[in-house]
């Protein structure tokens, strides 16, 4: 009996970031098309785009986890981006109101941003003369993460704390920039074990057994047919 193909988690959250991008394509095209678009129309939206948001995020996260460059980050990204699309979606259908349920909502969400755009800087192979960048842009990424959620709980309006999240901003890109261009000048100066470059995922190795055992099922009728014959 042959075993059903696995799907790997970053497979789902591209099928889902696929439907979503078709959904809000085609309400996009009715709108103009029809000139109608109400409260309903724009609910599905909105839960498209959140949808298309946190697999995004999973599929970030998820690139992470299967290259087994980390575990503990990718997965709080995923769990965090689940979380946080699933009070999204319930805010938007159910119209919440209390301001606490939107800023856990949101905090979880930038986070889960966070996590995942970290996730994501985590697949370079670094020199070891660029491996303060990685720590630079943890700094940098959960830095952004943590002011733009304390502006958010303490409804901070000063200038001086939108000159911090810019500086912090400014950070994270310059960083981002810099990392994978640190990658492509690591190359050669970064060996990768063969035993890890080479070791085949667990649906490669599923869809390998299945294979081999189609072709021993094959195998035995044709012996069956000669032996009878």
């Amino acid at each position: 009996m042959q075993s059903l193909p696995q799907i790997s988690l970053k497979k789902w959250f591209l099928y889902a970031l696929i439907g979503s991008v078709a959904v809000s394509a085609l309400l996009g095209m009715l709108a103009i098309l029809v000139g109608d678009f109400g409260e309903f129309e724009i609910r599905v939206l909105l839960t498209s785009l959140t949808i298309s948001g946190a697999s995004l995020c999973g599929l970030s996260s998820g690139a992470a986890l299967e290259a087994k460059r980390a575990r503990v980050l990718p997965a709080c990204g995923i769990g965090l981006a689940i979380v946080a699309a699933a009070m999204i979606v319930f805010g938007i259908w159910t119209e919440v109101q209390p301001d606490e349920f939107w800023k856990t909502t949101l905090t979880m969400a930038v986070f889960a941003a966070a996590c995942s755009h970290m996730a994501l800087l985590l697949l370079a192979r670094l020199a070891p003369r660029y491996a303060w960048s990685l720590w630079a842009a943890t700094v940098a990424v959960f830095g952004v993460a943590l002011i733009v959620t304390v502006m958010m709980w303490a409804e901070v309006h000063e200038e001086t704390m939108f000159r911090l999240l810019g500086v912090a901003g400014i950070l994270d890109g310059a960083i981002t920039i810099l990392i994978p261009i640190f990658h492509r000048l690591s190359r050669g100066n970064v060996e990768i074990p063969a035993s890890v470059a080479d070791a085949p995922t667990l649906s490669e190795i599923d869809r390998e057994i299945s294979q081999l055992q189609s072709r021993l099922d094959d195998l035995e009728r044709l012996r069956e047919q000669v032996t009878s014959s």
